[in-house]
Parts: structure tokens; C-alpha cells; sequence
């Protein structure tokens, strides 16, 4: 959560990239909220959903600095 706060974060500035990054966090407080109410299947799940959202994110800045290469 905290890595999600820092300024180095925010790779690219532009209202998409901040709508594929902010899945990220609020996936990381289902995460911490999930696992504070010792409920694994929630973690679990919360914990599948945060990688999806990194990948996500990741692909989509990697799509747009390749769109700028070319």
C-alpha cells in the first residue's frame, strides 16, 4: 500500500492511467480488510484480484509507451 502512495507510482500522467492504477490500492484495503477479519476466502480472492490489477496496469503502460515508440 504504501509502494501505491509513493510519487514514483505514478508512471505516466494521464486520466486512463490513473483509472487502470487505482484498482490497485483498493484492491491492496479488500486485501488488509480481509485479512483483519481473518477471512481467507476474501484474502484470497482480494489477493487474486490485486495481481489482475497489476497486470492490468502494467499492459496498459506498456501498451502506451509502445504507442509512442511507433
Amino acid at each position: 500500500m504504501m509502494i501505491s502512495k509513493s510519487v514514483e507510482w505514478r508512471a505516466l500522467k494521464s486520466p486512463d492511467y490513473r483509472v487502470a492504477s487505482n484498482g490497485v490500492p483498493r484492491k491492496i484495503e479488500h486485501l488488509l480488510k480481509s485479512a483483519k477479519d481473518k477471512n481467507l476466502d476474501g484474502a484470497t480472492l482480494a489477493y487474486t484480484e490485486m495481481t489482475l490489477a497489476c497486470v492490468r496496469c502494467h499492459k496498459f503502460v506498456r501498451e502506451v509507451r509502445m504507442t509512442r515508440l511507433d
